[in-house]
């Protein structure tokens, strides 16, 4: 056939008319159907007629459904992208044996197979020419398509390489009526498939012609900037200072890998741009001056990523805690604002339990009774959103394993209600507009159903969140987000625009021209010699320079930019831009917006200049004001934790126990160090309320001291996985028994050789008070010798302590010396469970009092070489406390840390303290 004609500099008012305009894409459709509008505004017109303009796969739809009206039978249904690509994937999961199930990313290998079909049509590439390879990949998709065809065959479904190939055949015999004008719009070049439907339309007497914008003699530079977020903040300002300086626009920024760099677009251009609309609740003064024209997955928008979480959460299996938490805090479920602070505290409970996965169940038996919820507090377990939990598990529970894809959605959309979803407040916009396309995609996926049968709700689950993952979302500011002065393309999206000034972005070797990328499923030579897309590096070449120029004439300023460094390497050029000539990115107009304005969410104007042009602020000395506590006030809680982080630094102790500040726990796998603790003290306190004293321990056997260990460590397991139920569970819960077993065992092996003792007061607690500062105090064990009549406290460790942590004006572990005055015992020590330490250290009154425990009199320590007896530890001691209490009463709130190097590297209230800053 012939080329189809060219008329450059064509006028936006000729693609009126009777004629049909194809796009090649829906974004240039739009684009040109605002700007015949507006020309017709334009023009003083009142009304028009719209204009046919139509994205091709959009024709190729409405072609079909009028060839089924006027054929007078049954036509194939015509698969839409999503039913296509549902069919391949089962096509592919159904050929699978055991050992390619987990070779093979089944979703993603539908999608090449998929577009391979699609090229095997549009460039008309014959059966045998595929078929004859010995490779394994396309011999694998050759079975594939003979299922896909049969299957198509047998169901009356059709796709879309079909349809056309049908409907030219309907054109050229004379079964469809033929526009008198058609035009193309954005096409560089044309497959075979689609010059054939090209000759049947001029065949049937249709005028073909390829509209070009009018072309514009263009400036062109290069820039090299540091990094890529250093172009983006360049561009954005770029586009800024053009509009202040009031440019005609549209002014283009086009970034090539724009799907990848998205949310940092989005975030960059926002700031500068449309710093007010920044934050969630407030009321923009204007729609945003710039349109990102690529959108985003909709799985990935705040409204239907929570909507998905919590049907994922719900499929049985196992979940992170941090996405429970993520769905405890979401503000689109019932309660999110009635009961906020409810939530807020459960979701400190969840973490609290310290398992680092839950299931469904787990969470919500931990929702109906946390463990720190106060029995006075009728809001403390979030009723609504536990409510609203029962109501979803009572329909989940109603559900029968296997359910079509419509049922599916049905019951999806109706868990979606029984949480309250979308919330309880009015949506904004943007929310708005993601409920309904989230609605459409419920219907999208319920007409799955025609290729994809009765499933389970995780087969299901994992089918919408494909389609949401492949649905990209891009919400509409105003009806003229298109025309909106600042414009951010793709390559794709850019094809055919014209601009008054354009920025190119990320044009550097590596990725311009970009790698070959030939489809995995088709000979690598068959797609060199038909000339498929990006099928080797002369093809991804001819295809970038065809781009580079279109680009370099779409504005009458152009400015290119690549970034100098890309991680720890250096970058280049491309070498499509080589020759353009470089400037100084400092001779660019750039708009002066300050980090303030970003961050206060001013827009663009002079609201801020003020702060820039009038004289600094004065400052204004301050001291801090000391507030003590009310006399007799026990509402501080932390027990001897108020002295150690007193001692540590005042500015913790005080945000820590009287602002009650914190960081949120973070579980980890496993037992931690802090649980493997409570273990080893639990098991050791029921050993000893069963045995009493050494001589219980000297009577009793080697079995039969093994049986009364076992059974307590059984205990102890058992009371921990009630807390613990994901990690306390089936062989680690098992090979923690018998490391427990192990070293209380060897422990009490130990406890034989000491001089006789009766255990006092294992695990029990009482209140004291140190300079009008109440504690509980509740030592590990406290053991009467029997030759001296001594109190010895112990103090079991599972870890590291010192002993100099004792001494000192600011003790670093206070604990014990705390515990000694309040119990007048006569000797502290730490009593040492591990595998690298086993055994006893500490002081004491006089000798003799355990392995390990000296007297203060021969302690070879040089912390206590200063004090002669006990009595004179213990005023030290008691002076030490007081002061510690006394400040903490009166309100220090100083940010001094004993030693900023150790006390600082692990707090978790730097974002208080701003102790770096200082």
């Amino acid at each position: 056939m012939s080329d189809p004609v060219s008329l450059a500099g064509n006028s936006i008012t000729d693609l009126g008319g009777s004629g049909t305009c194809l796009t090649v894409n829906q974004r240039l459709a739009r684009g040109l159907r605002g700007r015949f509008d507006a020309r017709c505004l334009a023009e003083g017109r009142s009304a028009w007629e719209s204009p046919d303009i139509l994205p091709f796969s959009a024709w190729l739809q409405r072609g079909w459904a009028e060839l089924s009206h006027r054929s007078g039978g049954p036509l194939p249904i015509l698969l839409g992208p999503f039913q296509e690509h549902a069919l391949w994937d089962r096509i592919i999961r159904a050929g699978q044996g055991p050992s390619e199930a987990a070779l093979l990313q089944v979703s993603r290998a539908a999608r090449e197979a998929m577009t391979a079909w699609a090229r095997i049509k549009g460039w008309r590439v014959p059966e045998a020419a595929y078929r004859a390879t010995w490779d394994e990949d396309t011999r694998m998709f050759c079975q594939w398509a003979e299922r896909f065809v049969a299957l198509c065959r047998e169901q009356a479904w059709i796709d879309p390489g079909s349809a056309l190939d049908a409907l030219i055949a309907a054109l050229r015999g004379g079964e469809m009526p033929v526009p008198p004008r058609v035009t193309l719009a954005g096409f560089e070049e044309w497959t075979p498939q689609q010059r054939d439907l090209l000759d049947a339309l001029a065949a049937g007497g249709a005028e073909i012609v390829h509209w070009t914008p009018r072309a514009r003699s263009a400036t062109c530079v290069r820039v090299p900037l540091a990094h890529e977020e250093a172009e983006l903040a360049t561009a954005a300002r770029w586009a800024r200072a053009l509009m202040e300086d009031g440019a005609p626009g549209p002014i283009g920024v086009v970034i090539p890998e724009l799907t990848r760099m998205r949310p940092a677009v989005s975030r960059v251009f926002q700031g500068v741009l449309h710093p007010a609309g920044r934050f969630r609740g407030g009321v923009p003064t204007s729609a945003p001056p710039f349109n990102i024209s690529l959108g985003e997955p909709l799985a990935r928008t705040p409204l239907a990523r929570d909507a998905l979480l919590s049907l994922r959460l719900a499929d049985g299996g196992r979940h992170p805690v941090s996405a429970f938490s993520q769905f405890l805090l979401s503000p689109y479920f019932a309660g999110a604002e009635s009961e906020l602070m409810a939530r807020a505290r459960l979701d400190l409970a969840l973490r609290a339990m310290g398992e680092p996965w839950l299931t469904f169940a787990t969470f919500s038996r931990h929702l109906a009774a946390p463990a720190d919820a106060e029995p006075h507090d009728s809001d403390a377990h979030g009723p609504g959103f536990r409510a609203g939990l029962s109501r979803g598990a009572a329909l989940l529970g109603e559900c029968p394993p296997q359910q079509t894809l419509p049922d599916w959605a049905r019951t999806f959309s109706q868990w979606l209600g029984a949480l309250g979803w979308p919330g309880e407040g009015p949506l904004e916009s943007d929310e708005y507009q993601t409920l309904g396309a989230f609605h459409e995609l419920l219907a999208e996926f319920a007409g799955l159903n025609l290729v994809v049968g009765p499933c389970s709700f995780r087969a299901a689950l994992s089918r919408l969140r494909q389609v949401a993952e492949q649905r990209l979302f891009q919400p509409k500011s105003t009806p003229t987000a298109t025309l909106a002065p600042v414009q951010v393309l793709g390559l794709r999206e850019a094809a055919g625009l014209t601009f008054s000034h354009l920025w190119v972005l990320g044009l550097h070797a590596e990725a311009w021209p970009p790698p070959p990328r030939p489809n995995p499923f088709l000979p690598l030579e068959l797609q060199r010699r038909a000339g498929m897309p990006r099928a080797g590096p002369e093809i991804a070449l001819a295809e970038a320079r065809r781009a580079t120029h279109g680009l370099l004439g779409s504005a009458g300023a152009v400015v290119v930019s690549y970034p100098k460094t890309g991680g720890d390497l250096p970058r280049a050029p491309s070498p499509l831009i080589a020759m353009l000539p470089p400037i100084d990115p400092a001779s660019l107009p750039q708009a002066d917006i300050p980090d303030m304005a970003v961050a206060w969410g001013m827009g663009p104007g002079k609201a801020w200049e003020p702060l820039l042009d009038g004289p600094p602020l004065p400052l204004e000395p301050h001291e801090p004001r000391e507030e003590s506590l009310p006399a007799g006030h026990v509402g501080s809680r932390g027990g001897a934790g108020i002295w150690r982080d007193q001692a540590a630094c005042p500015f913790r102790a005080f945000a820590r126990h009287r602002l009650g500040a914190a960081g949120l726990d973070t579980p980890t796998l496993g037992l931690d160090a802090a649980l493997r603790g409570i273990l080893v003290h639990r098991a050791l306190e029921l050993i000893w309320r069963a045995l009493g004293d050494s001589h219980g321990l000297a009577r009793m056997g080697d079995e039969a001291l093994r049986g009364k260990v076992e059974k307590a460590v059984d205990r102890a397991l058992l009371e921990a996985a009630r807390r613990r139920p994901e990690t306390l569970g089936g062989r680690l819960r098992e090979m923690e028994r018998m490391r427990l077993v192990r070293l209380v065992m060897a422990w009490l092996a130990l406890e034989r050789e000491r001089p006789p003792f009766t255990v006092i007061a294992p695990e029990r607690g009482r209140v004291v008070s140190f300079g009008d500062l109440p504690v509980s105090i509740r030592p590990d064990r406290v053991d009467r010798i029997e030759a001296t009549g001594q109190y010895l406290l112990i103090d079991y460790k599972t870890g590291n302590a010192a002993l100099a942590d004792w001494f000192g004006e600011r003790p670093a572990n206070p604990q014990l010396p705390l515990y000694a005055l309040a119990q007048g015992s006569d000797g502290v020590a730490f009593a040492f469970l591990g595998r690298r330490k086993m055994g006893m250290e500490g002081i004491a009154r006089g000798p003799d009092t355990a392995p390990g425990v000296v007297a203060l009199a021969e302690a070879d320590m040089e912390a206590a070489r200063g004090f002669h007896d006990w009595d004179g530890l213990c005023d030290q001691w008691r002076r030490a406390l007081v002061s510690l209490a006394e400040g903490f009463v009166r309100g220090e709130a100083r940010v001094d840390p004993k030693s900023p190097d150790e006390t600082c590297r692990y707090c978790d209230l730097h974002p208080l303290c701003r102790v770096w800053a200082a």
